[in-house]
């Protein structure tokens, strides 16, 4: 992919979400063709897909129907590391950020946390505990979490945080 511009989505290839295939296509919008196909043996579909460059190479962390997200180099199509498991139940959502300057991801789950973790070691360095389900993350400038929590959209302060671009130079 390097050099290329690429668009990138998660689809599923059966109306049977039980045995659907789940993959990560990065496709070349240029020469209309897919580039990157992955399959991520996610339960259930793609609920998250987020993106971002790291060390020149594009990552992306999935998440389906269960209490894991999974990481993707999309350099190599290859799945990085074993995933980030550690939520009781469905992963909801997930994105890449910084966190004290070292590549991270952020995901939230029904089991009412958000999980911290570190890129690079995929250790959980951070967990939040909730009131309530987690259904949508972001970052609202330096140092805020943003997250959707029932029907409330609560900021919290998380300082160090940071967000990552999926591009930050052509690939």
């Amino acid at each position: 992919m390097s050099g290329r511009f690429v668009v990138v989505v998660g689809t599923t290839a059966s109306s049977n979400w039980d045995g659907a295939t789940q993959t990560i296509e990065a496709w070349d919008p240029v020469a209309r063709r897919c580039v990157v196909r992955i399959s991520t043996d996610h339960r259930r579909g793609i609920r998250a897909l987020a993106l971002a460059t790291v060390g020149g190479n594009l990552f992306a962390v999935t998440t389906g129907d269960e209490p894991l997200a999974r990481l993707w180099n999309l350099s190599t199509g290859r799945e990085h590391g074993r995933g980030l498991a550690g939520h009781e139940q469905t992963v909801n959502t997930a994105i890449m950020a910084s966190l004290r300057g070292r590549p991270a991801v952020v995901t939230g789950s029904y089991d009412r946390t958000i999980r911290l973790w570190d890129l690079e070691t995929q250790e959980c360095v951070e967990v939040v505990h909730l009131p309530e389900e987690v259904s949508c993350l972001a970052i609202g400038g330096r140092g805020t979490l943003v997250f959707g929590q029932g029907s409330d959209v609560v900021a919290m302060d998380k300082p160090g945080l940071t967000a990552l671009t999926p591009i930050q130079r052509p690939l």
